[in-house]
Formats: structure tokens, C-alpha cells, sequence
């Protein structure tokens, strides 16, 4: 089979993102038969942190699942930057090129350059020049558009150098892929002919990844009521999520009556409550008991005047005030207006007063209404790390209805997913089409509804327009509203998953993927199924 060399910064046992592909990528090719090297770095993201056990100042050559890695010295900066990016990937730059020199012996018969980072793709170009490989350049996100429409590097006339070379480099690999029709779309806008492009989206092991068939072990271990949503955001946490738009939601909805929620209503007694109040201070003080009658004058009928307090107190929105019932065994001084009225219509007298136990009714169907009525309590857990974590945090200090979570072991994935009753994923506008999330496999495959924020005409809004909800960018407003939908639809939120699952299921299949994959590799290699070795 081929010799394929990959050089890439991130590689396995990262867990979320660029890393986590490029490590099923190499698995899978070794298991099929393939030699695979990889040159890649310490694992750090995306805490920006080294890992434990893994040393940032020498080259290090292990194996991981019949892989052959080269671990790489680089420069993790504590907090990422513009300048410190740049460096960081400048130190990438140097020792993979190092690495790759060491490999030239070896002679790999096609070398694949995993994007980010472009800054080790001209090292990966010329050494396939070198040694006479065809190359392939794969790009999970454009990372110099990121960076400029972010404003994490304001290049003023070096932004156009930087664009030009981009697409100078991108042009010379002998194949282009991108993860979505929108980000190919974009690789013909930067000059790659469409003969090159080649889309390879990323994909989801569906049997590992599915819908549970109760509720998530993270709810008692949480303790989240069962009849609580979930509204999960998980994976990293960085500068072009738009993570601002969580911590805006979570306190836009904090300050909402939910079912489950103790707000001002409490005040009021429970049904019932108030009939034993009542007798309790009839007994204390029994010239209180007719405090809330209508006093002499205040109108030719009792009923008029009482109508019109309770109409008052609807109009401003207040806990309206109703007579007390007479007790057993007191004796109640009518007023005169009261009398007038009862003589004239003497089924009038009684009127204003419900019979014996209907008010303890009454009041227990409106307390059953207003619950059935209130939206179910939502839950915010944010699970993962990165550089804008803190600032979440922050942001959502003191709200009872957020948990913040690490990373969850890789094992316990599907139950992690699961969780969701709801899928966040905040996107911002401006790198919109630069990025797919690699998040967005997992969520479909869980078989959840999924709430995103993007343009219809995006990359994200194509891949859920018939199994998700989206809204605006930065939009807070849209994104609480169809939050409060979503939650307070029980059949709908179940429609959405079964949609997002079957999605994954035929098109985003870890084996259907990369065995697509496998033969527009043949094909740059000029090897037909006739021409294989048998393995």
C-alpha cells in the first residue's frame, strides 16, 4: 500500500477539533493498510497548554495505532494573540520543516499538509518536490481570512501580501480539499481550479455516536430536574464562536418565570393556604374580617364596587384582592348598600361570594394553569476550554441556571452528548464560511435539535436547514426566542433529531467518508483496484 506522510500541528489524543480527525484519518489509513507518518506537535489545544506527559523542547518519535508520529518542540503562548499566534506557528514552521528533512530517506509517496496551519505547507510542498510525491493540501478552516476578519492580525498592507500568498500556495498542491461546498466555493475565489478541489467533509462514527434511548447519567449526576432542558454547548471555546451571545441568553432567560422557579408568585399562599390564613386571623382580630368590603358610600351596589377594584388590579397586573369568606359561626353587619341590593334582587346577595370550597378550587385549576402555561426551566451547561472561557465565566457569574464543565472523557462522549435536550452552536458572522464547526458532526449524529447562529446562505445554514434552527449572529433577541420555542416544543425538538440523525447517517459516516476519500487518494496516485496488493 502507499506510504503517505501527514503534517499537521494538531494530531490525536487531542479531542475536539482539527487534532481529532486528523488522528481517525491516520488510524483509519494504518487499518487499512497504509504506512502513515505524521509530523505533528505536543498536543495543547485547546487549553493552549502543553499536555502532561508530553514534553514542547525536543523531537519526540513514538507510535500510536500502528501510526508512526513525530512530536515536534513548539511554542504554546499562554495567552493566544495576534503576535503570539504568529509566533507560535512560526516555531511549528521551523522544527516540522526539521522533521520533514528526517523523512526525505523514507520517501512518502504523497504528503498531505492538514491546514491549520498553512505555515508548515511550503515545507510540505517542496519536500514532495523533493522526493517526487504527489502532495495534498486539506483545510479545515482558512485561518489568514480568520484572523483578518477577527481582527486578531490588522495587517494593514500586509493583509494583501498575506492573501496573495495564500492563494499562490494553495494553487501549487496538486489537490485542494475543504470540509463544505461553501468553503470549496471559497478555494475557487482564492484561484484553485475546480479540477483540484475535492470536497472531504469531516465525519462521525454513527454507531458510537446515537441517540440514547433514556435520559443522559449526567442528569443525576448533575442533578437536573427531569423536567429541566438542557441546553448544552460543548467543545472549544475560542474567539470566533461568539460565545457572548450564551452568557446574554442565560441572563435574558434567568430573569423569565419558568416552570420549577421560585419568582414573586411565591409570595401568594398555596391553594388552600388562604382559607386557613383567613380563619387563623378572623380568630385574632375578627373586625378585620370585613376590611376588604366596600366601606358605606362607595357605590349604590356592593357588587359594582368590588367589580371595579378587581378590574384595577387586572389592568396593572397585580395579585388582585377578593373578599374573604365568611366563617362558620361569625356573624356579618351587611352594609346598607348591601342591603338595598339584596332586597331588590335578593339572588344578588350572594353573588360576590363563591359557595363554600370553590375559591380552594378555584385557586388550584389557576395554579395548575399557570404551570401548564409557564415554559420549562432551561439549563445552560457549557462544557469545554480556550482562551475565551474566562471571560464566559465571568459573563455568567451568580446565574443559577449555568454549569460550566471540562472536556468530558472520549468513553463517555455519547452520554455527554446525549445530555443535550438542545445543541448550542454560536458561530459569528464574519467567519461564518471560513469555518465549519467540528462539533456539528457529533450533535447530528446524537440525534438532538440543534439551535445555531449563521446566515441561511452559509455553510452551517445549508447543513441544518431541514434538521435545525437558526438565527442571526449576534442577534440575542432571535436566538432567546427560538431557545423558548424549541424548549416549550416537545414533538418539534423530537422531529429535528430524527431529521439531524438520518442526516449523519447518509452523508457524515465515518467509513462512507473516508473510503471516498481513500479513492481520490488512489486516483492522484494512479492506483486501480486492479493494481492493489492484497493486505
Amino acid at each position: 500500500m502507499s506510504r503517505i506522510l501527514v503534517v499537521g500541528i494538531n494530531f490525536a489524543p487531542e479531542t475536539i477539533g482539527t487534532g481529532k480527525y486528523t488522528g481517525e484519518l491516520c488510524e483509519w489509513l494504518a487499518a487499512r493498510g497504509h504506512r502513515v507518518r505524521v509530523v505533528t506537535a505536543p498536543p495543547y489545544y485547546p487549553a493552549w497548554k502543553l499536555w502532561k506527559g508530553y514534553g514542547g523542547r525536543w523531537f519526540r518519535r513514538t507510535r500510536w495505532h500502528h501510526v508512526s508520529v513525530i512530536r515536534c518542540p513548539v511554542w504554546v503562548p499562554r495567552k493566544p494573540s495576534g503576535i503570539t499566534r504568529l509566533l507560535h506557528l512560526a516555531s511549528f514552521a521551523l522544527s516540522s520543516f526539521a522533521a520533514m528533512l528526517w523523512c526525505i530517506p523514507w520517501r512518502p509517496q504523497v504528503v498531505i499538509n492538514i491546514a491549520p496551519t498553512l505555515a508548515s505547507a511550503p515545507a510540505a510542498w517542496a519536500l514532495s518536490r523533493l522526493v517526487g510525491a504527489r502532495n495534498w493540501l486539506h483545510v479545515q478552516d482558512f485561518e489568514v481570512d480568520a484572523a483578518m476578519d477577527m481582527g486578531i492580525v490588522n495587517a494593514g498592507i500586509l493583509r494583501r501580501l498575506a492573501l496573495a500568498a495564500e492563494s499562490w500556495m494553495l494553487r501549487r498542491f496538486d489537490r485542494v480539499s475543504a470540509i463544505s461546498w461553501r468553503m470549496c466555493e471559497r478555494l475557487g475565489a482564492k484561484g484553485v481550479p475546480e479540477e483540484q478541489q475535492v470536497l472531504f467533509p469531516n465525519w462521525v462514527d454513527t454507531d458510537a455516536i446515537h441517540p440514547l434511548a433514556g435520559p443522559s447519567p449526567y442528569r443525576a449526576e448533575l442533578g437536573i430536574p427531569d423536567d429541566a432542558i438542557v441546553a448544552l454547548y460543548s467543545g472549544n471555546m475560542g474567539l470566533k464562536q461568539g460565545l457572548d451571545i450564551l452568557s446574554d441568553a442565560a441572563k435574558a432567560l434567568s430573569l423569565l418565570p419558568q416552570a420549577g422557579v421560585v419568582h414573586e408568585s411565591s409570595l401568594l399562599p398555596p391553594a388552600g393556604e388562604g382559607a386557613r390564613r383567613a380563619d387563623e386571623g378572623a380568630l385574632r382580630n375578627p373586625s378585620n374580617h370585613h376590611s376588604l368590603l366596600p366601606s358605606a358610600g362607595e357605590g349604590r351596589n356592593g357588587q359594582q364596587a368590588v367589580s371595579g377594584r378587581a378590574d384595577e388590579g387586572a389592568l396593572v397586573g397585580r395579585p388582585i384582592d377578593v373578599p374573604l369568606l365568611p366563617q362558620t359561626g361569625v356573624v356579618h353587619e351587611p352594609s346598607g348598600a348591601a342591603d338595598e341590593g339584596a332586597l331588590r334582587n335578593p339572588s344578588n346577595h350572594h353573588s360576590l361570594l363563591p359557595p363554600a370550597g370553590e375559591g380552594a378550587r378555584r385557586a388550584d385549576e389557576g395554579a395548575l394553569q399557570q404551570e401548564a402555561n409557564s415554559p420549562p426551566p432551561i439549563h445552560f451547561i457549557f462544557g469545554g476550554e480556550g482562551p475565551a472561557r474566562p471571560a464566559l465565566e465571568a459573563a455568567c457569574a451568580h446565574l443559577p441556571n449555568v454549569r460550566f464543565l471540562d472536556l468530558q472523557p472520549t468513553e463517555r462522549l455519547n452520554d455527554w452528548l446525549g445530555l443535550a435536550d438542545i445543541h448550542l452552536m454560536p458561530q459569528r458572522a464574519d467567519v461564518a464560511d471560513l469555518v465549519m464547526p467540528s462539533k456539528l458532526t457529533g450533535m447530528l449524529a446524537s440525534g438532538r435539535a440543534i439551535l445555531a447562529t449563521a446566515s441561511c446562505d452559509s455553510g452551517i445554514g445549508f447543513a441544518l436547514m431541514d434538521c435545525g434552527v437558526i438565527t442571526p449572529p449576534g442577534n440575542t433577541a432571535a436566538f432567546v426566542a427560538a431557545l423558548q420555542a424549541l424548549a416549550g416544543d416537545n414533538a418539534r425538538r423530537i422531529a429535528l433529531g430524527h431529521a439531524a440523525r438520518t442526516q449523519a447517517l447518509a452523508t457524515l459516516s465515518r467509513d462512507a467518508v473516508l473510503l471516498t476519500f481513500e479513492q481520490h487518494l488512489n486516483t492522484l496516485l494512479g492506483i486501480t483496484p486492479d493494481s492493489r496488493p492484497a493486505h
